[in-house]
């Protein structure tokens, strides 16, 4: 008994006394096979040297505290570009072993099955809130642990099948092991489902005449195994062999053996799986050609952020490394920058819009052009039915119909975001839509350039003629009226919808409706993000916000300030998110009424990046597509907060320059007034 306290002591001291250092420890000991053991006591003693004699402090800190919060990108070209030797390497490499071989044999998990999230113990989570245990999934993965250590004491295997695990669950818990195993399979038939690229390889071989089998190290018994194949469109395989079943493995080799003597005498086999050793280097030896394909998660995993939520940003990195790295397609890099970045902000600003409505009895979503494009598409597929409209409007027009009531932004908008800019007076008033004026007003207008020195004389000469500015905006408001009194027909409350900063779209639609145009309808907006501290007037929207006429969903002052103070304008960071919602469609300027008494709508002439505009909605469409399945499976992962929404980007963000200005230097994204 004392030398057991003894022992004791000295563990504690040694492992448990830091957390860090315990879970360092545990991240190698706790790995199956008597190496890893046995370098997991190495390991510790150079953790415990580099801690009290080198004073590295920081081996202290919680590996789970230490979220990564960057990420790398490719140096050229898109991730699934620059990983698609790997997967020609995989096929070339079948393609020689089929000519040698007459038998195929497929790994399951991470080859033929995905599950939707990167870390497959969020089924052990998932247990916990089924049977109402906080701490059921830490229990799941620590029995199992445990099962394995004490089998391998008493057979020399770690195999262990789902009964051994939940029964000594039952008798620690109190779960009946059935209800345990039979919730379990529920779960993992629900979030498996088929690696697309393999389902069409595994057919190919299939229609080809050659014999298939499954080999697995797993702790499910073959029926469910094939249950969960089966289910995902994978038949007409010959056996399947199971480790936890025949307490033999391909990470001890033995199973290939095993197989060896099960199988018809003439048989050659080759094994396609992602371990390189249990299925490469052990088949190899054990007299299978091996062809690895490579593990999604792996190869995904340092180009994936870390600092997300448990539960979504597992969701999210599986979704991601299973569509960019199992050999699907060769995506372009602005599809990628659609996928990866856009999709799963779309998808839950959507939903946030959604919940917004819901709660404040919105009769009718508007979302403004151009952001709005991509955003009420996908809106109208996830909730359809719901009452949506994409509404022509832009930062000029509602400058311009306000001209009257907010002289100040009028010039703001027009003058001072332009001085200084190449822009000629003439170009000026021009975008103003007063160029018929310019020479009446100013001398050679066209061969001015417009500077800040001479905004003051400028602004001036228009003030004196300002009655005949806001004649000239007089036929468009009466035009935007007649369109916004159809647009809110029946409505009595109504929501902008726009991707930020200021939230002015919004507002100015407000102020028109509401005390100009006196349509009997309440506007409220909805923005992705508001103003930042690098703005000259980072409390514009503030008094909006607070009291509920702007909402917002990624950041503001008083939520998640942590990315409002890392979002920087000055570094393009408005232009990056705005490239997500990118439409073809060209930029609304304005609207007019022709000589039948008909509305016509104006837009400019400006050159858009239309391929890359398509590609990068074609992303968000696909992520959002396969982001749905998961959601139908359980609603909770439709709840994504701005944080979590925002954390691709700012991981992107955080040291990616060359990457963002090759984005940005592709679609040349002009902003507006």
């Amino acid at each position: 008994m004392k030398s057991r306290s003894v022992r004791m002591s000295v563990y504690n001291s040694l492992v448990n006394k830091h957390q860090g250092i315990c879970e360092r420890y545990h991240k190698v000991h706790d790995k199956r096979g008597l190496l890893n053991i046995l370098l997991s006591y190495g390991y510790l003693a150079v953790l415990n040297v580099r801690y009290y004699c080198f004073f590295e402090k920081s081996l202290s800190n919680s590996l789970k505290a230490d979220l990564k919060d960057k990420i790398s990108v490719p140096e050229e070209d898109s991730e699934s570009h620059t990983f698609y030797p790997n997967i020609e390497k995989f096929e070339a490499g079948l393609k020689a072993g089929l000519s040698r071989c007459n038998t195929v044999s497929f790994d399951v998990f991470d080859t033929l099955i995905y599950r939707y999230t990167d870390d497959p113990k969020m089924i052990f989570e998932l247990l916990s809130e089924h049977f109402m245990i906080p701490n059921l999934g830490f229990l799941r993965a620590e029995q199992e642990r445990l099962a394995r250590l004490d089998k391998c004491k008493e057979t020399g295997s770690y195999e262990v099948t789902l009964a051994d695990i939940w029964d000594r669950i039952e008798k620690i818990v109190g779960i009946k092991a059935e209800d345990g195993i039979k919730y379990e399979k529920e779960l993992e038939l629900k979030y498996c489902h088929a690696n697309e690229y393999m389902l069409g390889v595994f057919n190919k071989i299939k229609d080809q005449g050659y014999r298939i089998i499954i080999t697995s190290d797993m702790y499910l018994d073959s029926d469910f195994i094939t249950q969960v194949l089966n289910k995902n469109g994978y038949s007409g395989f010959s056996n399947v062999y199971i480790s936890g079943e025949i307490n033999k493995s391909k990470a001890q080799g033995d199973l290939y053996d095993y197989i060896k003597d099960q199988e018809p005498g003439n048989s050659v086999f080759i094994h396609i799986g992602d371990n390189q050793v249990s299925d490469v280097e052990n088949a190899s030896s054990h007299g299978f050609i091996p062809v690895k394909y490579e593990n999604a998660d792996s190869a995904g995993s340092k180009f994936r952020p870390a600092d997300m939520s448990y539960i979504i940003g597992s969701a999210y990195r599986g979704i991601i490394n299973h569509r960019m790295y199992s050999g699907i397609d060769n995506y372009s890099e602005e599809y990628e920058y659609g996928y990866i970045y856009g999709g799963l902000f779309v998808y839950g600003y959507c939903n946030y819009i959604h919940n917004y409505c819901k709660t404040n009895d919105i009769d009718k979503i508007i979302f403004l052009a151009r952001d709005g494009d991509i955003l009420k598409e996908i809106y109208d597929r996830i909730f359809p039915g719901e009452n949506t409209e994409y509404a022509l409007w832009s930062r000029a027009i509602g400058v311009k119909l306000m001209a009257g009531t907010n002289r100040y932004d009028y010039f703001r908008r027009f003058l001072t975001h332009k001085a200084n800019k190449d822009y000629t007076v003439y170009e000026i008033l021009e975008s103003m839509e007063l160029g018929e004026y310019a020479s009446k007003w100013f001398d050679k207008p066209d061969e001015i350039v417009f500077t800040s020195g001479m905004e003051k004389d400028v602004r001036k000469v228009l003030t004196e003629h300002f009655h005949e500015i806001t004649d000239k905006y007089k036929k468009e408001d009466i035009a935007a009226k007649r369109v916004w009194e159809k647009r809110l027909d029946g409505c009595k409350r109504a929501v902008a919808v726009d991707i930020g900063w200021a939230g002015t779209g919004a507002i100015s639609i407000k102020h028109l409706v509401e005390n100009k145009w006196n349509i009997p309808c309440k506007i409220y907006g909805m923005l992705a993000g508001t103003n930042t501290v690098y703005n000259d007037e980072p409390n514009a929207s503030e008094f909006y916000l607070a009291d509920g006429i702007l909402d917002s969903y990624l950041f503001s002052q008083s939520k998640n300030r942590d990315i409002l103070k890392r979002h920087d304008p000055n570094r393009n960071m408005n232009v990056y998110w705005e490239i997500l919602l990118s439409s073809e469609q060209k930029h609304f300027t304005g609207y007019d009424i022709n000589e039948n008494d008909e509305i016509v709508e104006k837009f400019d002439d400006e050159p858009i990046y239309e391929y890359g505009i398509k590609q990068v909605k074609t992303g968000i469409r696909d992520f959002c597509s396969d982001y749905s399945k998961l959601c139908r499976i359980n609603g909770m992962f439709m709840d994504i907060s701005g944080r979590d929404a925002a954390a691709p980007m700012l991981a992107l963000l955080n040291g990616n320059d060359k990457y963002l200005k090759r984005i940005n230097d592709k679609f040349n994204l002009k902003t507006e007034v």
